[in-house]
């Protein structure tokens, strides 16, 4: 009874302490509703991670014997299939051995002949031989004619060089470009010195020159391509020309291996002799009908020109208003022309 009393006495406190409770609570009421939903958050995340771990465990394992029994019933299925091909294979390799002994029994029995065709055998060899040692022999004979082909050619080159070479040669007193006494050997050319080829060829080329030549006075006088002048229409220095021609000729006539005499600064003298028009009448430019200035060139009298034409009177000025007059009626003119 005195607990009631006591409790009676203080209720108002009891109960101020219970609505400072409550206020508490209502106060605090969000803060732990926060706490709670983060807790029940992380309680089932990981509630539901366990899960997951679990069963991503057993889908493993799972698939992991699935795949081993697939694997070894894949590769059992290999090997019996290897098996059977190695089989195979050594079947086909016995049944070929087996067709190619019956075969070569068959084709040496009825077929071919085993003496026969060792004897064919030997001829197409010997033949084989044969037309290789033909084949050969032709083929050094083509090569002998070409080197003896290119040789010819060689020397027929070497003819026509050293035909012109005759001023290389050397003298008793003067040795030559191809026996200088400086060099170790002179040059040789198959098997012969080069100034022995020069002398050789050169005497014969001299000895094709024919030794009658035309005298000066067989010859005709060229008759002049221009009629103004004879002097004008010849060349300049026409008869020291055939002069130094002349003494060329008589010089080959005479030409022998004794003649190489070496000439050092030689004299020229120069002679006047008769020009190669001499005979030709002498025409006088200034009484030539055709180089006179004004001359007509046709025999007959020049002709006077035709009149075809029709000389009209001389052009009337006209007035100002005439003038008008007449324009503005080629204005009115093109205009309808214009139209129609």
């Amino acid at each position: 009874m005195a607990e009631f009393i006591g409790l009676w006495s203080s209720r108002e406190a009891t109960m101020e302490l219970l609505a400072a409770a409550m206020q508490d609570a209502k106060l605090n009421a969000f803060k732990e509703l926060s706490a709670a939903i983060c807790i029940q958050r992380i309680f089932r995340g990981q509630r539901v991670r366990a899960s997951i771990s679990r069963m991503r465990t057993a889908e493993i394992l799972i698939a992991r014997v699935f795949r081993g029994h697939l694997g070894r019933h894949k590769a059992l299925k290999a090997k019996r299939r290897r098996k059977h091909l190695e089989k195979q294979a050594r079947y086909h390799h016995l049944a070929r051995i087996i067709q190619t002994c019956y075969r070569g029994f068959h084709s040496r029995k009825y077929v071919h002949n085993f003496a026969t065709r060792k004897t064919y055998l030997r001829e197409l060899e010997a033949k084989g031989n044969a037309l290789r040692a033909t084949l050969q022999r032709r083929l050094e004979e083509q090569r002998e004619m070409e080197f003896e082909r290119v040789e010819e050619e060689s020397r027929q080159e070497l003819v026509k060089i050293t035909q012109n070479l005759h001023h290389l040669v050397g003298t008793k007193v003067t040795p030559g470009v191809f026996s200088s006494p400086y060099a170790p050997s002179m040059p040789t050319a198959f098997g012969v010195p080069v100034e022995t080829h020069i002398r050789t060829n050169t005497l014969n080329l001299l000895s094709t020159i024919p030794k009658k030549l035309v005298a000066k006075s067989q010859l005709k006088p060229k008759p002049p391509a221009v009629r103004t002048s004879i002097q004008a229409s010849s060349v300049y220095n026409i008869d020291r020309v055939y002069e130094e021609r002349d003494k060329r000729y008589q010089k080959a006539m005479n030409f022998t291996q004794d003649k190489f005499i070496p000439v050092v600064n030689p004299v020229v003298t120069y002679t006047y002799d008769k020009s190669i028009n001499n005979g030709v009448d002498y025409l006088d430019p200034r009484k030539h009908p055709f180089c006179q200035r004004g001359a007509s060139k046709s025999s007959t009298a020049p002709k006077s020109p035709k009149q075809d034409y029709v000389r009209l009177p001389p052009a009337v000025k006209s007035s100002p208003q005439s003038t008008a007059v007449t324009k503005s009626k080629k204005l009115h003119k093109l205009k309808r022309i214009s139209v129609e």
